[in-house]
């Protein structure tokens, strides 16, 4: 069996039915991207039926560079040309391996030479193949191949590349008409414009093993494979694989196989180790930068001794026992037992060079109350250290836990806090614990205890949290502490309205507008407006969107805009006491204006409950090549219903059914593919 056919069937086994499930109803996919001065795009058919449109020069590209100020851009055409594959006689002696074969036999499969033909598709032993799966996978067979080497896009018609003009901001590009009629529209703003994010690199170092693993899941729409290279002992860097690694599983729903990983096997323990990470995106680029991770076998501790006993004994030691893997041993060096008089501070080292195999031992304790804590040192110098426990020379006794602890705040941020008094005879007072964060930590707030059983606190109404939260705890002369009390929540008289919101993103593609903010920083934030004004009619701010911070919303698509028309948006915040923030300085767009006819004048839907049918009528000023007819019925999305004569001024649905609602909506299309805008939804119910 020849290189190509096994190829074939591997990448068949392997990916073609994923691809095909990725490519779902859409007949292309698009890819665009700059680098080293360029802009890149790929549009990749997902059928046979668009990739032989393709394959027969169908397709035509227009280029539009977009500069001057983004309220009033400047839009001009710098290219049309159409996109067909590259002739034969020019391609074929470029050919140097089996890719090239497949991207040359899918654009002239009927004058390929000898020897390209018996290393590709028509070969004998890949003919059997053929005939039992037909040509549906000739559209993943082209998008294996193209992936690899953008050259073999552009000669395929399927890619296109340019240096970037002085002065352009952005680009817009339309690839003309699909067999289905449409029109692919992609913009790229290369002064924004920001490569892909690669995933974090991590490793588990074992005995001569390196486990490494990486997330590809939220990466796909960016690289469709992975090249890591390995470096030893400062050596330069070899690739650990052939071709890029591909994780198949990530394109499964449910979230199955999301993390690619790969175990490497190390000639030693002792070599330091370096692996970089790149990502391999769909135009055959290696990912410009990397991440790196680096260490040795064996690896290091990775877990704290945990303290299990912390008992005082008749002879007034502390018996301390404790539990650590037995199995990472091997990299440790000694424990520590370190202790202070003072909880969670001035700790210093009591015991030094504890063997690692031992797990207890006894010492004469040297303060009233000993607070103990036991670290863990690896041969490296990494130190894990177990959390605190105490030991008291006598009393360990805790005193009661606090009861009936609550509160109340005046207007000028002055928080009364009382509770009921015990009558222990060692108990030393109360320590007040206070934060802004009800899942955060509480800091406390008295050095010296608390007599009880009432105390004032203060807080400046100026700080952004609106709700102060404490917590009260007993504690006695042996330094015994009772558990927290319940945690008392109290809010404070809000006198500053919210932080505005901020727009940070608004773009558009001469259809829809795509707005993108920040939410206000206020924790009080309760309620959001977008607002909108029509620039060029001078029009008032209108309310267009509201939501509250429970269903909050991060993005807005706006489509009721106009090619050529100038819109200004801002936003406005109100927290939960009813206070509004400034609106931030409105946010200019003007929309792009790519060309579109003039809408469609009349458009109506009239039922025929008798026959059971729609007929729908229209009036149009112009006579396109053709109109395309949308419907859907109630709880489905809308569909491609008919493509009917550009002569036509009605048309019968003769599929429906009583009882039914349905909603209508059609474009005009244009034999230079310009296309008319959509009218608005009409809907009927058949009775």
């Amino acid at each position: 069996m020849s290189k190509i056919a096994s190829l074939l069937i591997l990448l068949t086994c392997c990916s073609a039915s994923i691809w095909a499930q990725r490519a779902g109803a859409e007949s292309y996919w698009v890819k665009s991207k700059v680098r080293e001065g360029r802009l890149y795009v790929r549009w990749q058919p997902t059928t046979l039926e668009e990739l032989r449109h393709a394959m027969v020069g169908g397709l035509t590209m227009e280029v539009y560079a977009v500069s001057g100020p983004n309220n009033r851009p400047d839009l001009r055409l710098v290219e049309s040309r159409q996109m067909k594959p590259l002739d034969y006689v020019s391609w074929e002696p470029q050919l140097r391996n089996v890719y090239d074969t497949v991207a040359i036999t899918l654009a002239h499969p009927d004058v390929l030479s000898d020897r390209v033909r018996n290393n590709s598709f028509l070969a004998d032993e890949w003919s059997e193949l053929i005939r039992e799966r037909g040509d549906e996978l000739l559209p993943f067979f082209s998008d294996q191949a193209l992936r690899l080497d953008f050259t073999r896009a552009e000669r395929s018609g399927l890619g296109y590349s340019r240096a970037l003009d002085p002065g352009v901001t952005a680009y817009g590009i339309k690839v003309f008409p699909t067999r289905a009629g449409d029109t692919l529209y992609i913009d790229l703003d290369v002064v924004n414009y920001q490569p892909a994010a690669l995933p974090e690199l991590s490793a588990q170092w074992l005995d001569r093993i390196a486990e490494l693993s990486w997330r590809t899941k939220e990466f796909r729409e960016a690289y469709y494979g992975w090249d890591v290279q390995k470096s030893v002992a400062g050596g330069p860097f070899v690739p650990l694989f052939e071709r890029p690694l591909q994780n198949q599983g990530d394109t499964i729903n449910g979230g199955a196989m999301p993390v690619v990983k790969h175990k490497d096997y190390l000639d030693n323990n002792t070599d330091t180790i370096r692996y970089r990470l790149r990502g391999m995106d769909y135009f055959g680029h290696l990912s410009e930068t990397y991440k790196e991770i680096k260490g040795t076998g064996l690896g290091d501790i990775t877990v704290s001794p945990a303290l299990i006993k912390a008992e005082q004994t008749d002879s007034n030691y502390a018996q301390i026992a404790w539990e650590f893997p037995a199995e990472q041993e091997g990299v440790l060096q000694e424990f520590r037992l370190i202790h202070s008089p003072v909880q969670g501070a001035d700790y210093v080292p009591a015991v030094v060079g504890i063997p690692p195999d031992q797990r207890e031992l006894a010492f004469p304790m040297q303060f009233e109350a000993n607070y103990y804590r036991l670290q863990a040192v690896s041969t490296s110098g990494t130190v894990y250290t177990s959390f605190e426990s105490l030991v008291m020379s006598y009393d360990t006794v805790p005193p009661a836990d606090p009861r009936g602890f609550s509160g109340t705040m005046d207007t000028s941020g002055v928080a009364t806090l009382t509770w009921e008094p015990t009558d222990e005879e060692d108990l030393d007072g109360y320590y007040l614990f206070k934060g802004f964060y009800r899942y955060g930590e509480l800091q406390r707030v008295n050095q010296e205890t608390y007599p009880g059983p009432s105390v004032l606190d203060t807080t400046a109404l100026e700080q952004t949290n609106d709700t102060v939260y404490y917590q009260l705890r007993a504690v006695d002369f042996r330094g015994n502490s009772s558990n927290f009390s319940p945690m008392v929540a109290l809010k404070k008289p809000d006198i500053y309205p919210p932080a505005p919101a901020r727009i940070t993103s608004a773009r558009n593609n001469g259809r829809v507008v795509t707005l993108e903010w920040a939410p206000s920083p206020s924790d009080d934030a309760e309620l959001y407006v977008l607002y909108r004004r029509d620039v060029d009619d001078g029009g008032a701010f209108e309310p267009v969107l509201r939501w509250s911070t429970e269903n909050y919303i991060a993005t807005y698509r706006d489509s009721l805009v106009e090619p050529g028309r100038a819109y200004a948006y801002t936003l406005e915040v109100t927290d939960d006491d009813g206070l509004v923030s400034e609106r931030p300085r409105p946010v200019g767009v003007r929309v792009k204006d790519y060309g579109l006819q003039p809408p469609i004048d009349v458009f109506t839907a009239t039922p025929r409950s008798a026959e059971g049918t729609v007929l729908l009528s229209w009036d149009y000023s112009v006579t396109p090549r053709e109109y395309h007819i949308y419907r859907a019925t109630e709880g489905e999305t809308v569909a491609l219903l008919k493509v009917v004569d550009g002569e036509a001024i009605n048309y019968l649905d003769e599929g429906t059914r009583k009882g039914r609602n349905y909603r209508y909506l059609m474009k005009a299309v244009f034999a230079n593919g310009k296309v008319s805008p959509f009218t608005a939804e009409v809907g009927v119910l058949l009775e």
